[in-house]
Protein backbone atom coordinates (compact mmCIF):
# COMPACT_ATOMS: atom_id res chain seq x y z
CA UNK A 1 0.00 0.00 0.00
CA UNK A 2 1.65 3.76 -0.94
CA UNK A 3 1.87 6.16 1.91
CA UNK A 4 0.98 9.41 1.35
CA UNK A 5 4.98 10.06 1.39
CA UNK A 6 5.35 8.11 -1.28
CA UNK A 7 3.20 10.50 -3.31
CA UNK A 8 5.27 13.23 -3.00
CA UNK A 9 8.12 14.94 -4.93
CA UNK A 10 11.78 13.52 -4.46
CA UNK A 11 14.46 16.08 -3.64
CA UNK A 12 15.67 15.35 -7.32
CA UNK A 13 12.54 16.30 -8.21
CA UNK A 14 12.43 19.55 -6.33
CA UNK A 15 15.72 20.66 -7.86
CA UNK A 16 14.42 20.03 -11.18
CA UNK A 17 11.06 22.27 -10.62
CA UNK A 18 13.83 24.94 -8.56
CA UNK A 19 16.72 25.13 -11.01
CA UNK A 20 15.26 26.85 -13.54
CA UNK A 21 13.94 29.46 -11.30
CA UNK A 22 16.96 29.85 -9.63
CA UNK A 23 18.70 30.40 -12.89
CA UNK A 24 16.60 32.89 -13.84
CA UNK A 25 16.76 34.55 -10.40
CA UNK A 26 20.03 35.02 -9.50
CA UNK A 27 21.60 34.85 -13.07
CA UNK A 28 23.63 37.96 -11.84
CA UNK A 29 24.84 36.76 -9.07
CA UNK A 30 26.65 34.36 -10.72
CA UNK A 31 24.59 31.23 -10.34
CA UNK A 32 25.67 27.65 -10.37
CA UNK A 33 23.96 24.88 -9.18
CA UNK A 34 21.61 24.08 -6.63
CA UNK A 35 21.30 21.18 -3.75
CA UNK A 36 17.94 19.69 -2.22
CA UNK A 37 17.59 17.65 0.58
CA UNK A 38 15.06 16.30 2.63
CA UNK A 39 15.23 16.25 6.22
CA UNK A 40 12.65 16.32 9.30
CA UNK A 41 12.29 19.81 11.12
CA UNK A 42 12.53 20.82 14.93
CA UNK A 43 8.44 20.33 15.00
CA UNK A 44 8.39 16.89 13.17
CA UNK A 45 7.84 18.02 9.61
CA UNK A 46 9.67 16.73 6.74
CA UNK A 47 11.04 20.24 4.95
CA UNK A 48 13.34 20.78 2.18
CA UNK A 49 16.65 22.47 2.77
CA UNK A 50 18.05 23.83 -0.45
CA UNK A 51 21.33 25.21 -1.40
CA UNK A 52 22.27 27.87 -3.88
CA UNK A 53 25.55 28.07 -5.20
CA UNK A 54 26.62 31.27 -6.51
CA UNK A 55 28.90 33.42 -7.12
CA UNK A 56 28.57 36.67 -5.23
CA UNK A 57 26.38 37.87 -2.58
CA UNK A 58 22.52 37.80 -2.71
CA UNK A 59 19.74 40.25 -1.69
CA UNK A 60 17.50 39.52 0.74
CA UNK A 61 15.03 40.63 -1.25
CA UNK A 62 16.00 38.47 -4.71
CA UNK A 63 16.40 35.54 -2.44
CA UNK A 64 12.55 36.14 -0.65
CA UNK A 65 11.17 36.37 -4.49
CA UNK A 66 13.36 33.09 -5.33
CA UNK A 67 11.64 31.54 -2.69
CA UNK A 68 7.98 32.70 -3.48
CA UNK A 69 8.89 31.54 -7.07
CA UNK A 70 9.62 28.19 -6.19
CA UNK A 71 6.85 27.57 -3.80
CA UNK A 72 4.24 28.60 -6.14
CA UNK A 73 5.41 25.99 -8.36
CA UNK A 74 6.13 23.43 -6.00
CA UNK A 75 2.56 24.17 -4.62
CA UNK A 76 0.68 23.45 -8.63
CA UNK A 77 2.65 20.19 -8.19
CA UNK A 78 0.77 19.42 -5.43
CA UNK A 79 3.71 19.70 -3.25
CA UNK A 80 3.22 21.27 0.12
CA UNK A 81 6.31 20.01 2.29
CA UNK A 82 8.28 23.69 2.88
CA UNK A 83 11.62 25.13 1.87
CA UNK A 84 14.16 26.92 3.59
CA UNK A 85 16.82 28.04 0.62
CA UNK A 86 20.67 29.61 1.52
CA UNK A 87 23.49 30.61 -0.78
CA UNK A 88 27.19 29.71 -0.57
CA UNK A 89 29.73 31.16 -2.06
CA UNK A 90 33.09 29.82 -3.06
CA UNK A 91 35.72 30.22 0.00
CA UNK A 92 32.94 31.39 2.17
CA UNK A 93 33.35 30.40 5.61
CA UNK A 94 29.93 30.71 7.04
CA UNK A 95 26.59 30.08 5.28
CA UNK A 96 24.14 32.66 4.84
CA UNK A 97 21.13 32.09 7.41
CA UNK A 98 18.31 30.17 5.67
CA UNK A 99 15.30 32.07 4.28
CA UNK A 100 12.22 31.28 5.28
Amino acid sequence: MATVHDELLTPAEVAGIAEPILKESLAKFGFQRVAVKEEEDFDGKYVFRMTAYVQAKVPANTLIDALDAIHRALRKKGEERFVYLSTERPGEEEIEEDVE
